[in-house]
């Protein structure tokens, strides 16, 4: 019933034109870019419609471990990479970065897309760093921890902020459009006192409702 009353939102993208077209821009100009802000403020939803409207890029949900994240890139841009490297499948993950830089060194820079980039490991930094030679990265992170200070560097960053006020009535507009409401004013209040204007707390809150046949204040009031 959740599913058939509440829409999907993989589609839809409310108060982020402004980031999108300086990701835009910055990937045209490849200059690798850093989302920041705190977990609910839609980072990984805006790397997931990037992706979408882009399938040459390629989504990567963790930058640890960062073996199997190698893995999907090696994969996705170099199919036979298994046969290229001596190691086979027991390859070091430096020797799977330089293989990767040198199929693209001089060539047109791929896109590397990756949430949660803050979980990197120190260990990891080099190898990364050398990956961002010959690509252009749009990541994701919840914060900047000092151990990848040398990472960081290397990104222009974006600040996320919670949706303006107008953006996020129209979020909860699209979300509960199914739904039938007793007062439809307190639910839209409620939920924009309640979530602080993040998209993802947004969308939680709706979810509560999603097995109601009839949202009455009582239920409204009892939102979380």
């Amino acid at each position: 019933v959740q599913g058939n009353l509440i829409p999907d939102t993989e589609q839809v993208l409310f108060g982020r034109d402004g980031v999108l077209e300086d990701i835009k821009t910055n990937i045209g100009q490849k200059i690798s870019t850093l989302l920041i802000g705190q977990t609910g403020l839609g980072k990984t939803h805006i790397l997931k419609n990037i992706c979408k409207t882009n399938p040459d890029y390629i989504f990567v949900s963790s930058a640890a471990p960062f073996k199997p994240m190698l893995i999907l890139i090696c994969d996705k841009f170099i199919p036979d990479w298994k046969e290229k490297l001596p190691a086979k499948s027991r390859a070091s993950a430096m020797e799977m970065v330089n293989l990767l830089t040198e199929t693209f060194k001089g060539k047109r820079m791929p896109v590397l897309v990756i949430d949660m980039l803050d979980k990197l490991k120190a260990s990891d930094v080099e190898p990364f760093l050398k990956l961002m030679e010959v690509f252009t990265v749009l990541a994701a992170a919840d914060d900047t921890p000092t151990r990848l200070k040398q990472i960081w560097w290397k990104f222009k960053p974006i600040e996320l902020k919670p949706l303006d006020k107008e953006y996020a009535k129209l979020l909860v507009k699209h979300l509960t459009q199914n739904l039938a409401v007793a007062d439809y004013d307190l639910l839209e209040t409620r939920i924009l006192t309640q979530s602080n204007s993040y998209p993802l707390a947004i969308v939680d809150m709706v979810h509560q409702l999603g097995t109601k046949q009839v949202v009455m204040q009582d239920d409204i009031r009892e939102l979380y």
